[in-house]
């Protein structure tokens, strides 16, 4: 959470955010009021338009986590640590580096929690994490097949091409 710190109420007001007791980011316009065990957000009260910006970027890099499962037992697996998530009728399986987990969430539930993130939906049944992608090769019947940096293998359906190609910007 941000925590506003100024000499004029302005700068709360302009930002639009809460006043909150419990942060971690301290957002001021004055060297003064910065503090050692926070992070620290400092400007000059002209650059308020170039913050306001960057606020929805920082929001949105909150942890995400789900519930899920393996033959351990129940665990919460964070977004960031997600290679693809898949389903199989009813079963929805979460795949990380070396694991594969089920959850009880759906998987149109799950790619609305990640619209935000860099996750995208590669076929009816597999959402994958772009940031997981390490190799993008063409294939027949105007698909895409994609290597992941663990080593597994997907197929971007023809369906789902043109979205795939838009969310990587190519």
């Amino acid at each position: 959470m941000f925590k506003v710190k100024s000499n004029t109420k302005n700068l709360q007001t302009q930002l639009n955010l809460p006043d909150v007791t419990k942060y971690d980011v301290v957002i001021t316009d004055d060297k003064s009021m910065m503090e050692d065990d926070k992070v620290n957000l400092v400007f000059p009260a002209s650059h308020i338009h170039e913050v306001e910006k960057l606020l929805p970027l920082l929001y949105a890099k909150e942890p995400v986590y789900f519930t899920a499962s393996s033959e351990r037992g129940t665990t919460r697996v964070e977004a960031a640590d997600i290679y693809y998530i898949e389903s199989f009728g009813d079963d929805i399986y979460i795949h990380t580096a070396n694991n594969k987990y089920r959850t009880s969430e759906r998987l149109y539930q799950i790619e609305d929690d990640l619209k935000d993130r860099d996750f995208v939906r590669i076929s009816k049944s597999v959402i994958v994490s772009i940031a997981k992608i390490k190799y993008i090769n063409p294939a027949l019947n105007a698909k895409l097949k994609l290597e992941l940096r663990n080593g597994q293998l997907l197929e971007v359906n023809r369906t789902y091409v043109s979205t795939f190609r838009t969310a990587l910007s190519i």
